[in-house]
């Protein structure tokens, strides 16, 4: 390092200060110092002013290419001290050294924001309340942003300006000097996790393409019966196809969660994508829920589809587990080391491939089924549809045969999603599988009782439980979202009640 760079220059490098639920823009200016022998940091507590110079001490003196200043720098915190420490601001304070002293190029640091902490071996660490740092800063219109791989997805989502990212602080420093690119915030992935996987696939009149169709159009949970040959694993891969891309709160807390992972690059953003988790029923209760450092299956399912296959094998606290996440959208694991909480709004679909199971309203349930059934209590009052499928035959069709597409199946789900939408503006749900009984009773509010009077009979007989003719409400309105009625018909409400029940209306 020649004896030009380590005269100091004035340099000022914005930031933005988090403290408790407070942020604010600020400024960490370098000075040449003139009353201290050594570099000091003032506008923070006497103590966090001293531990954070020893973190930046380090990290700069444990990354290649940077020397701490021969001569002494004054850092301050300005136009106002902080009354706090935070730890958020070590890189703007390494960068504003390392400009001050000549170590790397000063002319656009004031229009980037430096947000991260440093640790002592020189790597960008996650920086607690950087959604609230970037906001604080968006009335400053600042066009770039650098932080560390853990806040770039929160970035890239938070913010319309630039965002960038290193490991360390030697990454960091080679992009600044230009002597590489710094990382910038990518798609993964854009694609359907079963790309190659179509509906056109299935033979043309299969009643399973129905069922598929409202169960991703609601957002609906399905459990499928059926013998070995209804190929229910062949229909829940084509559910992921029919779902929207998700939306962009989704996107991040999925991406966050197949980071801790470790199933996702740290410079992808957003999975646009549902997800797509098909564990064996043999699983180990761990594996499924997850554990204090990284979600399960479950989590890693959060905004897209969790398919179990001989679910009736699933152990007894998997089944429970399942259940709670269906009422709680999340996963909860307790630990000698803590807790940790983890999304997971998914859409779950089960199936059950034991000896031949009824079509429904023909016949009764044979012994083994009912003992499947039985198996599944704790999760069948959660349950949208029970679909009790026949076997399926060769898929494809006679020569010449149209076959419906996921593509254009996919294009009605999305136009029923946006009329769901529409229907429950305002409330904290979108789908019919998330509609209350409350938002059900006032969307029904003008529609004829004799439209319900099968459902008003079997909830009369005992036939049908309060809980299960909600079920049947919210299914009633995603068949008429995909038939563009305004409200269900007594027809909707036939068909909802078959899905739901099993029964014929």
């Amino acid at each position: 390092m020649t004896e030009a760079m380590q005269r100091i220059q004035p340099v000022m490098v914005p930031a933005v200060a988090h403290t408790g639920a407070d942020a604010r823009l600020v400024a960490i200016r370098a000075v040449p110092a003139t009353d201290q022998r050594s570099t000091t940091i003032t506008g923070l507590p006497a103590e966090s002013a001293r531990t954070t110079r020893d973190r930046v001490h380090a990290a700069i003196g444990n990354s290649s290419g940077c020397l701490w200043p021969r001569h002494p720098v004054t850092l301050s915190v300005e136009p106002e001290p902080l009354s706090a420490a935070d730890s958020g601001l070590d890189l703007a304070f390494a960068v504003a050294l390392l400009a001050a002293s000549g170590q790397i190029p000063a002319h656009r640091l004031p229009a980037t924001l430096h947000l991260g902490e440093l640790g002592l071996n020189g790597a960008l660490r996650t920086t607690p309340g950087l959604t609230a740092r970037l906001a604080a800063a968006a009335h400053a219109d600042l066009p770039d942003a650098v932080v560390a791989p853990g806040n770039l997805t929160e970035a890239a989502l938070a913010t319309s300006s630039q965002v960038s990212t290193a490991r360390t602080l030697t990454e960091l420093v080679a992009g600044l000097r230009g002597e590489a690119a710094l990382r910038t915030p990518q798609a993964w992935p854009t694609t359907p996790p079963l790309p190659d996987i179509d509906l056109a696939d299935l033979p043309a009149d299969h009643m399973a393409r129905r069922i598929l169709e409202i169960t991703a159009a609601g957002g609906h949970h399905l459990l499928m019966t059926g013998p070995p040959d209804c190929r229910a694993a062949m229909l829940a891969e084509r559910l992921p196809g029919l779902l929207p891309d998700l939306d962009p709160a989704t996107a991040a807390e999925v991406a966050a969660a197949h980071r801790a992972a470790g199933t996702l690059p740290p410079e992808a953003v957003v999975r646009h994508r549902p997800p797509w988790q098909a564990p064996h029923h043999s699983i180990s209760l761990t594996a499924l829920s997850g554990s204090l450092r990284r979600p399960g299956a479950v989590g890693l399912a959060h905004g897209g589809v969790l398919f179990c296959a001989d679910a009736d094998h699933l152990p007894s606290p998997a089944r429970y587990l399942l259940r709670s996440v269906l009422e709680d959208r999340r996963v909860t694991v307790v630990g000698s080391g803590g807790t940790a909480s983890y999304p997971a709004r998914t859409q779950l679909l089960l199936a059950i491939a034991q000896g031949v199971a009824p079509i429904a309203g023909c016949g009764f349930p044979s012994p083994a089924h009912r003992r499947a059934l039985d198996r599944m209590s704790a999760l069948l009052d959660r349950i949208d549809i029970r679909a009790a499928l026949p076997s399926m035959p060769e898929p494809g069709g006679p020569p010449g045969g149209t076959f419906t597409t996921t593509a254009v199946v996919a294009a009605r789900v999305a136009a029923a999603r946006v009329a769901a939408a529409a229907r429950w503006g305002g409330r904290p749900w979108a789908t019919n599988a998330e509609a209350t009984l409350q938002g059900l009773r006032d969307a029904l509010a003008s529609v004829p009782a004799s439209r319900f009077a099968r459902l008003q009979r079997l909830l009369q007989l005992g036939a049908v439980s309060q809980r299960r003719a909600v079920r049947v409400l919210r299914l009633a309105f995603t068949i008429a979202d995909l038939a563009g009625h305004r409200q269900p018909t007594a027809d909707d409400v036939a068909e909802a009640i078959q899905l739901c029940t099993g029964q014929q209306a």
